[in-house]
C-alpha cells in the first residue's frame, strides 16, 4: 500500500504513521520504541549530543539503528550516516523510514558489529506478535535457538564485522559521531573499532549493560575519553580536553 502523501514508499507493514518534529516515521501500538518515537524527543540526551556534534564534513554511525529515530536526527547534522542493523524484520522499517523522510545520505548495512569476524545469530522477529513490548531490544546470540518467545520466532545467521574494517572498506572517511545500542555488545563493538576510534576521537553515546560498564569505560579511558552517566545505562563518552587535538 502506498498513499498520494508518500508516493512510491511501502507502507503496508505499518499499523500506524506518526509526523512530529523528529519526521515521519512506521510505528506500532503498544510498543515501546514506537511510543518513545511518538513522544517526539526519545532519548534527548542522545539528540542534543548529535546536534552539538553537528558536521556536514564528517560520517555518523548508529550501531544498532532500530527504527532510525537517531538515524534521522543524524543525517540532518552529518554529511553522510552509516546505519547498522542486523535484525531483517526491523530493518525493513529502518529503511521505510529513511524513505519517508527523504534521506539521501544513510547507507544501511545488515551486518552486526563486533570485534572481529564471525557468525552469530540475530532473531527472526515476529513484529506482529500479541506478546510485542520491545521491538528495540533484539538480542544476538552465539547459538542458533528453534525458539525464543512469541515474539522471537528463531534466529538467522549473521555476519559480524568489526568496525575497524568496515571503516577502512569505507575509505577510512573522518568520524563525527557514534551511537551504540546493541544489547550487550558494546564492549566487543569498540574493541573492534579500536584503530577508528584513536584516529578519529568521537562522542561516543552509549548505552551499557550493567555488567559491561566497568570494562566499557576502561577501554575508553585508554583513548583519552571521559565518561559522563547521562540516565540510568545510558553514556556520553568525549575526549578530555588534552587529548582532544591530538593527531
Amino acid at each position: 500500500m502506498t498513499t498520494d502523501k508518500w508516493p512510491g514508499v511501502d507502507i503496508r507493514h505499518a499499523e500506524e504513521i506518526c509526523v512530529n518534529e523528529l519526521g515521519t516515521f512506521c510505528v506500532f501500538k503498544n510498543e515501546r520504541v514506537s511510543e518513545l518515537i511518538k513522544s517526539g524527543n526519545p532519548e534527548p540526551w542522545v539528540r542534543d549530543a548529535i546536534i552539538k556534534a553537528a558536521d556536514k564534513a564528517k560520517t555518523a554511525i548508529d550501531l544498532g539503528a532500530c527504527f532510525g529515530y537517531h538515524t534521522i536526527t543524524m543525517s540532518r547534522a552529518f554529511g553522510k550516516v552509516i546505519a547498522y542493523e542486523p535484525t531483517r524484520e526491523i530493518r525493513r522499517f529502518l529503511k521505510t523510514n529513511i524513505e519517508l523522510n527523504g534521506r539521501t545520505n544513510i547507507t544501511v548495512r545488515s551486518c552486526a558489529i563486533g570485534d572481529s569476524r564471525k557468525i552469530m545469530y540475530s532473531p527472526i522477529c515476529n513484529v506482529y506478535a500479541d506478546e510485542r513490548k520491545n521491538l528495540g531490544a533484539s538480542t544476538m546470540k552465539d547459538h542458533d535457538l528453534l525458539r525464543y518467545s512469541d515474539t522471537i520466532t528463531g534466529f538467522r545467521r549473521t555476519i559480524v564485522l568489526p568496525l575497524d574494517a568496515e571503516w577502512i572498506k569505507q575509505g577510512r572517511p573522518q568520524i563525527g559521531f557514534i551511537k551504540i545500542d546493541i544489547e550487550g555488545m558494546e564492549v566487543e563493538a569498540i574493541t573492534g573499532a579500536a584503530q577508528m576510534i584513536e584516529s578519529e576521537r568521537p562522542p561516543i553515546a552509549a548505552e551499557v549493560a550493567s555488567l559491561n560498564v566497568n570494562r566499557f569505560i576502561r577501554i575508553l579511558e585508554g583513548h583519552g575519553y571521559a565518561g559522563e552517566r547521562i540516565k540510568g545505562a545510558n553514556f556520553l563518552f568525549t575526549q578530555r580536553k588534552n587529548n582532544a587535538n591530538k593527531t
